[in-house]
């Protein structure tokens, strides 16, 4: 737990001087491969079938150390600390992924690069180098908050099976299949890998002040992923099935969006700079923008990875 404690120590904004201190600290020195925009990229084993996923970036505003603060099993921002989150979002993934490459737990280990401004890494790699996932059927995220979720939908598209989720299952005792994922960086990848899903690492109220990481559950986490078997996952589902959304139940199809709510979401989460200019010559501040976040959060009326 310490080594989990000194890295959320570190704000990292993407692309900040924390975020590569944070990288050249904890995850070069495991003999990580950088590709030509830094995400880091590490293979365990012999050909392995899964992929593992966390992001390098957090969602703070200016890159900082901080103390972090301890009160009981939780860990939360230090009361004194002006810092507007705690940053488990994702770093707990990070610390996961290192402690399982460790351990020789076979697969392939990637750390993204900028998930918190639109998923850049990770939808560079599979634009850039779909090539690097021949052979992986199942891409797992550690970026959910709670204690029990296997997000088997993100942006109302399926990602994984049902039967994949029960055999993930069997090794995470307590999870359970979760339709209501928004996105993160295996998003990316379900049009080329079979199963594509983000599981929970224990943290609460992420991207706000309040944010808290669970550090038994973490731990208790850790252990399960040291046993992990990838050949007892079930593989079903094609690459290129989505569902059109959680309630169709109709079997795999594949799903063209249109320029609908579900397409203007995705718009914003493409070009977030074009849709930030247009916002300012529309007469909107960062003020009102982040107003409006908050508010919606508060209302439970966003969901957040």
């Amino acid at each position: 737990m310490k080594e989990l404690i000194e890295m959320l120590s570190y704000c990292r904004p993407a692309w900040s001087d924390t975020e590569e201190e944070f990288i050249a600290k904890y995850i070069d020195p495991l003999g990580a491969i950088s590709d030509d925009i830094g995400n880091r990229i590490i293979e365990v084993g012999n050909k392995p079938r899964v992929m593992w996923s966390s992001h390098t970036d957090t969602v703070h505003k200016a890159p900082d150390k901080v103390p972090v603060y301890i009160t009981g099993n939780l860990a939360r921002v230090a009361p004194w600390s002006p810092v507007t989150c705690l940053g488990a979002d994702c770093t707990t993934g990070v610390w996961l992924m290192i402690q399982m490459i460790r351990a020789n737990v076979p697969g392939l280990y990637v750390f993204h690069r900028a998930e918190e401004t639109g998923m850049v890494g990770s939808e560079h790699l599979a634009f850039k180098s779909p090539d690097l996932f021949t052979g992986i059927e199942a891409c797992i995220a550690f970026d959910r908050y709670g204690t029990n979720s296997i997000i088997t939908h993100q942006m109302r598209e399926r990602g994984c099976s049902d039967a994949f989720v029960d055999s993930l299952a069997k090794q995470l005792p307590g999870y359970r299949a979760d339709p209501d994922g928004s996105y993160t960086d295996s998003y990316a990848y379900f049009g080329l890998i079979p199963e594509c899903t983000n599981i929970s690492v224990g943290y609460y109220h992420q991207h706000t002040r309040r944010e808290m990481q669970n550090l038994s559950f973490a731990e208790q986490l850790k252990e399960w992923l040291l046993a992990f078997d990838e050949s007892k996952l079930v593989i079903e589902r094609e690459p290129q099935d989505t569902y059109l959304d959680y309630y169709n139940k109709g079997g795999f199809g594949t799903y063209v969006p249109s320029l609908s709510s579900y397409r203007l979401r995705d718009l914003v989460r493409q070009y977030p700079d074009e849709v930030a200019d247009f916002l300012e010559s529309q007469g909107f501040t960062a003020h009102d923008i982040d107003d409006y976040i908050w508010e919606a959060y508060r209302m439970k009326k966003v969901t957040y990875t």
